[in-house]
């Protein structure tokens, strides 16, 4: 089984530790934050399995550019990825609730 290198992006990290903070901080829920954060390292370490496998996003812009998503198993959370060769990169991470492709897509001038 072919394995990716995933390189996540200084764009994603910074989102990943929005969330994260959001929830420690705000909703005051150190428990929840943890488990978010688990959660996206347990998905990049997937990612590094399955990143050729999975489907493109629907968007037409971010599909034409190679650009897929992986699902968070335990949260509603969301990372966006391309693939070079047998790398994965991570360039956003958003939760499902967002318009994520459309905000990513605009964030990136897509």
């Amino acid at each position: 089984m072919d394995t990716f290198e995933v390189i996540i992006s200084p764009e994603a990290k910074s989102q990943l530790s929005d969330y994260v903070r959001y929830i420690r901080c705000s909703l005051m829920n150190e428990v929840a934050a943890r488990s978010v954060y688990y959660d996206a390292i347990e998905t990049g370490k997937r990612l590094s399995l399955v990143a050729g496998s999975l489907a493109y996003c629907k968007d037409e812009r971010l599909k034409n550019l190679g650009y897929k998503a992986i699902y968070f198993r335990h949260h509603q959370y969301v990372m966006i990825y391309r693939t070079v060769g047998q790398i994965a990169y991570v360039d956003g991470i958003f939760h499902l609730r967002q318009d994520y492709e459309n905000l990513f897509a605009r964030n990136n001038d897509l």
